[in-house]
């Protein structure tokens, strides 16, 4: 996560996703790990593979405060008709 975190920050996507990915295979019941690998995919222009992980963050911890951002990056990405970041 921390790896992620960090190159997310730099604004290098794609392997902050990669990171990500590595997360939530490590750690599949983490919602931080999937709100965080949404929020890159949708980022590195892979919004079918963000709106998964943040659905997925709302299956595993609904009503937590990562389910209120999660829900958040899914009503800005609806708002987006060409879905772009």
């Amino acid at each position: 996560m921390r790896q992620g975190l960090k190159l997310y920050q730099a604004g290098w996507y794609g392997p902050a996703l990669a990171r990500f990915r590595q997360a939530t295979q490590v750690q599949p019941h983490s919602p931080r790990a999937w709100l965080w690998l949404g929020r890159a995919a949708f980022r590195a222009g892979r919004p079918a593979e963000a709106r998964q992980a943040l659905e997925r963050v709302l299956s595993l911890a609904p009503g937590s405060v990562y389910a209120r951002e999660a829900e958040g990056v899914l009503r800005w990405m609806r708002g987006r008709a060409d879905g772009t970041p």
